[in-house]
């Protein structure tokens, strides 16, 4: 289990083992494996309720991510690739989810790789949870290492 997501957000996700790197940042945090030929990476934020729509979920990752997740130089930082963005809606233990799939790039770098994301309203709360996998492994198939974080993704539960 993911400690920093029941401490700082009050759910619990089953993370991949390697996971063990961990990044804190205000109402937000990214944990990461740290292999050498391939990285995975699970990000949480929380967006007021006020401030989402389904239309605006690669706007507000896009302005959570150049925040949080930054490159060596100073332009560099995390962006979606929009054009390779799908989106649909889904009902995980009751819940409603709202899950994008795409790319992401470093811009101004030449790092990119595969994400997908999870979108749940917490109306207790009054916000939006984010939980978001995304993979770095150049030159390798993705699709296993998306799959084990969807499958953590998928562990969480709202209260």
């Amino acid at each position: 289990m993911l400690e920093q997501a029941k401490k700082q957000f009050g759910v619990k996700v089953y993370a991949p083992q390697e996971i063990n790197a961990l990044k804190e940042g205000k109402n937000f945090f990214w944990a990461s494996s740290d292999g050498d030929d391939n990285r995975l990476n699970i990000c949480m934020y929380t967006i007021p309720l006020a401030s989402y729509s389904e239309s605006s979920l690669i706007a507000i990752r896009d302005s959570v991510m150049e925040i949080n997740i930054r490159g060596y130089a100073d332009n560099q930082y995390m962006a979606t690739v929009a054009e390779t963005v799908m989106t649909k809606e889904l009902n995980l233990n009751g819940q409603r989810v709202v899950e994008m799939r795409g790319l992401w790039e470093m811009k101004n770098d030449l790092m990119g790789g595969s994400f997908i994301s999870h979108a749940r309203i917490d109306s207790a709360k009054n916000q939006v949870l984010v939980a978001e996998g995304f993979v770095y492994a150049p030159n390798k198939a993705k699709r296993k290492y998306i799959r084990s974080l969807e499958a953590a993704l998928r562990t969480i539960k709202l209260k």
